[in-house]
């Protein structure tokens, strides 16, 4: 008969009643960890092309006013919006499960979207004041984000009611920022960015749970993977944009 030691007796017992891994514990599945780390990288890799190109044609003021100073405008306005539809459209038809077809539409939505910010390129360059307040907006808007993900994906609560809210409260948002293009007021400007940081972060939780549904009903495709970070990364600009607004308007009313 081998004897057993008290060494042993112990790491038996720890072995038999060893507790729930993190993962166990707050209900997240390996796979659907893979799987939301590849959206998280091409959602990182779309915000880090916006960058880099409103940051360089933030460099160009010349190049910056022909485009938004002659009818180019209109065409990098409009484009991101119909990319989106056209890669909403790739989804549903199985189109956006080729690796190069799909990453080219995203890859290309983000690249417009950074023409697009060059404005906020450009101000940062011209004026460090600018750019210490495009990093705090940045900085804010990166822990604010990367809270409400990780409670979508990890919460047991379904957040379905939640989403359609802030999706019914998107589209008041919208209405009152085109009112605000006649309306002119500077405080009525400043409440629709608290409202819609409120709203873009709400949909930042409900999104995640989404796309983590979605995983797990139909398996995590290519895809999935890019409307996913596509649709994470419209939430992280959008709420990073009316970050940039409260921040600004609170400096130019304190100057």
């Amino acid at each position: 008969m081998r004897y057993e030691s008290e060494v042993d007796r112990n790491r038996r017992f720890v072995g038999r009643h060893k507790g729930p891994t993190w993962e166990e514990s707050v209900g997240v599945d390996k796979k659907v960890g893979a799987f939301m780390g590849t959206v998280y990288a091409w959602m990182a890799g779309g915000l880090g092309i916006s960058a880099a190109v409103a940051m360089w044609m933030g460099t160009q003021p010349d190049l910056i006013l022909a485009i938004f100073g002659s009818w180019l405008m209109w065409p990098v306005m409009i484009v991101p919006f119909i990319l989106i539809v056209v890669l909403g459209h790739m989804m549903k038809s199985g189109d956006l499960e080729s690796p190069v077809v799909g990453s080219f539409v995203y890859l290309l939505i983000t690249g417009v979207m950074g023409i697009w910010l060059s404005g906020i390129g450009q101000m940062a360059w011209e004026d460090p004041a600018y750019a210490s307040l495009v990093g705090q907006s940045l900085l804010i808007t990166v822990g604010m984000f990367a809270g409400m993900s990780i409670t979508g994906w990890i919460t047991k609560k379904d957040l379905s009611g939640m989403g359609y809210f802030f999706m019914a409260a998107l589209w008041g948002l919208i209405f009152a920022m085109i009112s605000q293009v006649w309306i002119q007021s500077v405080q009525f400007d400043f409440w629709i960015s608290v409202i819609a940081v409120v709203v873009f972060a709400g949909l930042t939780a409900y999104d995640t749970q989404k796309i983590k549904k979605l995983y797990h009903s139909g398996g995590g495709g290519h895809g999935l993977a890019i409307m996913g970070a596509l649709t994470l990364y419209l939430d992280f600009v959008n709420l990073f944009l009316h970050m940039l607004r409260i921040f600004g308007g609170n400096s130019s009313s304190s100057d």
